[in-house]
Formats: structure tokens, sequence, C-alpha cells
């Protein structure tokens, strides 16, 4: 097969999506990763503090566990 046949057979190149588009694109999913990173970080904490209370003798309360099944942002830890 000859260079012109395989140049031939090759598809029609699509445009590229302008710049400012893409840069764009990956600061959204940047940010995205952010939030998910910095809600991972404060998930480990609580459970760091969860566990440390755990290996002090707190024991958990039926209140507590409920909560870890609910909304994360209403997490409580007991002191």
């Amino acid at each position: 097969m000859t260079n012109a046949a395989v140049r031939g057979s090759l598809p029609e190149p699509s445009p590229l999506p302008p710049v400012d588009k893409v840069l764009s694109s990956q600061m959204d999913v940047s940010i995205d990763m952010a939030r998910h990173l910095e809600s991972l970080a404060a998930h480990y904490d609580q459970m760091a503090a969860a566990l440390k209370g755990s290996e002090a003798g707190e024991a958990f309360s039926e209140e507590d566990l409920q909560g870890k099944c609910g909304d994360k942002a209403s997490w409580s830890l007991p002191h």
C-alpha cells in the first residue's frame, strides 16, 4: 500500500476545540477533584478521631451510629 493510499483511507481530521474551552473544562474538573479530596480528608479526620476515641474506651451511642449513616456534614463523634 502506498503512502497516498494510506492517507486516502484515513478519516478526515476533526477540528480541535478552542483552547479556552479545554482550559475551562480542565479547571472545572480540577475544582471538582479538589472538593472530593477535601471531603475525603474530612472523612479521614472523622474516622481517625472515632478510632482514637474507640481506643480510649469511649463507646458510641445508638444516636452516634445513626448519625454516621445520614448526612456526612452532620456526623458527630464522641468527645
